[in-house]
């Protein structure tokens, strides 16, 4: 039994109406002995401030792109698996980013990760998204929430067709620039983390969603997915939001680099290397000399000043 395999925890219906924000819960929906949950369920998701100021002003900016962007990424097997269900995507032309890491026996967690970037690719690169619309989210980050999750509903439909695919799902985490407001959009479900480094800073963008950040849970139990794209018919898929400045690195990865990397450590990789395709390449080779446990995904963009800006755009 390998335990750094990637397991779904199975929630109770209280602890599904947290993560969705439920704010009254039928006592006999969430304790089968009749007795009353003695908690309040209220909506945890924060407000992000920027994506406010996005809504108010969502028009590409009058003086053309601020920054550029240069990436690269690589997807590597590990030292311990057999299969690689991780899958990256590139789209430079439509400024887009993505890192899948599946799950699921029977190669099916490959089938997944692959499945889920496809449908991503495929709404990215022809400009037609699925679903209403997110009032509250700015239309370039909305648009990419909504691909991540007909790509959700396409890996569950699958899974309901396959006997061999029943429980795969996959982790996702996507990201889109926009040139000319810069800013770019992190669509997330699971724990394949986006990074941003700024000279010797590392910070993580994204929140992990297991079980240890849902409920506090801990040991094995903690390390389980909370949620997971094509595990479930709907999935709730985090969006948020950054300025990147020239000079910036944001780096996506799924947890076969984590689990074998401390951040400090990942961001030594920069350190003394420009060339993005060896900064990848050295990420996935540190991560397989401390064991390579898992499947390894790296993708890299640079962020670079666009030819004839003056300077970045000021925030609202």
């Amino acid at each position: 039994m390998d335990d750094d395999i990637t397991l779904v925890g199975q929630m109770s219906e209280d602890i599904k109406a947290l993560r969705l924000g439920y704010r009254k819960v039928k006592p006999e929906a969430v304790d089968a002995r009749g007795a009353a949950p003695d908690i309040e369920i209220v909506n945890e998701q924060e407000l992000d401030a920027l994506l406010v100021e996005e809504l108010y002003d969502d028009a590409p900016h009058a003086g053309g792109a601020l920054i550029a962007l240069e990436a690269c990424g690589e997807t590597d097997v590990g030292r311990r698996r057999e299969v690689n269900e991780d899958a990256i995507l590139l789209l430079p032309a439509s400024q887009s980013f993505a890192v899948a890491d599946g799950m699921g026996g029977h190669s099916a967690g490959e089938v997944a990760s692959r499945v889920a970037l496809e449908v991503l690719s495929k709404a990215l690169r022809n400009g037609q998204f699925e679903g209403e619309p997110h009032v509250l989210w700015p239309r370039k980050g909305d648009e990419l929430a909504r691909s991540v999750e007909a790509a959700n509903r396409e890996v569950y439909r699958r899974s309901t067709l396959n006997l061999d695919l029943q429980g795969m799902g996959t982790t996702l985490t996507a990201v889109r620039f926009s040139l000319e407001r810069q800013r770019v959009y992190i669509a997330h479900v699971g724990d394949s983390p986006c990074f941003r480094l700024r000279g010797a800073e590392i910070v993580q963008l994204t929140r992990d969603h297991t079980m240890a950040n849902l409920i506090g849970a801990t040991g094995p139990l903690g390390a389980r997915l909370s949620r997971a794209v094509g595990v479930e018919s709907s999935v709730e898929v985090d969006l948020g939001v950054d300025v990147p400045e020239p000079g910036d690195h944001y780096l996506l990865c799924s947890d076969g680099l984590t689990k074998m990397l401390k951040p400090p450590e990942i961001a030594a990789a920069f350190a003394t290397e420009r060339d993005l395709r060896k900064i990848v390449r050295a990420l996935i080779d540190r991560a397989n000399e401390r064991g390579g446990k898992d499947n390894i995904a790296v993708i890299v963009v640079r962020i670079a000043r666009a030819p004839g800006a003056t300077g970045r755009r000021p925030d609202r």
